[in-house]
């Protein structure tokens, strides 16, 4: 096979450099979206607080204390 020509190493090296240009601006992008998504939570949770409300997340505990209470008693 043939040495490639310096014609084709120039377009192989051009083509490289439009890749790792692609992916630094695709990497750019993901995380200008992520830091999107973060303002937006910081967004509505500071809202929830200052109304008052509780947070939509899971992790948080409802009810009464008694609840609790009673709930540890049932294995008596």
């Amino acid at each position: 096979m043939s040495e490639p020509t310096d014609e084709e190493r120039e377009r192989v090296a051009q083509a490289r450099r439009n890749l790792r240009r692609r992916a630094k601006a695709v990497e750019f992008e993901a995380f200008e979206d992520a830091e999107l998504r973060r303002e937006e939570e910081i967004k509505k949770l500071s809202a929830a607080a200052k109304s008052g409300g509780k947070p939509s997340s899971k992790g948080f505990a409802t009810g009464s204390p008694n609840q609790k209470a009673k709930s540890s008693q049932r294995g008596r």
